[in-house]
C-alpha cells in the first residue's frame, strides 16, 4: 500500500517597500506607473484592480475576499500619496495582471502584493487607526465588531489622510 503524503501550501508574505523604493517608483516614467502607485496607495489585491471605480474622493473596491460568495465592497478615500498622481482622473482601466507583474518586476525586482504589503506598513507607520487599516485593506473587524460597527465615509478620509510623508529624493 502506498502512502500519500499532502504538504501543506505556505502562505508566502509581501514585504514592504523600502522607502527608497517607493520614490524609485513615484518618479519612474513607466507608462505603469499610474497603476503601480493606485495599488500602492490603495492596499487592493491584484485580483480587485479590475473592479475598481471612483465616486468622487473615494474609490470603491470589490473585496475578493468575502465568505459565501457574498458582494461586498470596500470604500478606499484618495490619501494624499496618491491625490497628486490621480487629479480628477474618473475613468481607471487596469492593464492586465500579467502585464503588470512583468513590468513591476523589471522596474523593481519586486511582486504587485508587495505594494499591498506596503500599504499597510505605512498605514501602521502613521499611525492610521487599525479599524480604517482594516477596513481599506478588506479585513474582517471580527464577527462581533462586523456586526456591531459602522465607520464612516468622514472617519476613512480623516484616518487616510494620516497618509502623507515625505520620500527620500
Amino acid at each position: 500500500m502506498s502512502t500519500v503524503i499532502h504538504v501543506q501550501h505556505e502562505r508566502e508574505n509581501g514585504i514592504a517597500l523600502s522607502l527608497e523604493q517607493e520614490a524609485m517608483l513615484v518618479k519612474s516614467s513607466s507608462p505603469y506607473r499610474l497603476y503601480f502607485l493606485i495599488a500602492l496607495y490603495t492596499g487592493m489585491r491584484p485580483n480587485e484592480y479590475s473592479t475598481l471605480r471612483r465616486e468622487g474622493d473615494m474609490l470603491i473596491v470589490k473585496n475578493s475576499k468575502r465568505k459565501g460568495n457574498k458582494i461586498e465592497y470596500k470604500r478606499i478615500p484618495i490619501c494624499p500619496m496618491l491625490h497628486p498622481y490621480i487629479g480628477d482622473l474618473t475613468e481607471i482601466a487596469f492593464p492586465t495582471l500579467q502585464t503588470l507583474y512583468k513590468n513591476l518586476r523589471k522596474e523593481l525586482g519586486c511582486c504587485l502584493y508587495d505594494l499591498r504589503t506596503t500599504f499597510n506598513t505605512r498605514c501602521v507607520e502613521c499611525h492610521v487607526d487599525e479599524n480604517a487599516r482594516k477596513l481599506m485593506m478588506g479585513h474582517s473587524l471580527g464577527k462581533l465588531a462586523d456586526a456591531y460597527t459602522h465607520v464612516s465615509d468622514d472617519f476613512l478620509k480623516k484616518e487616510a489622510q494620516k497618509l502623507c510623508y515625505t520620500l527620500p529624493l
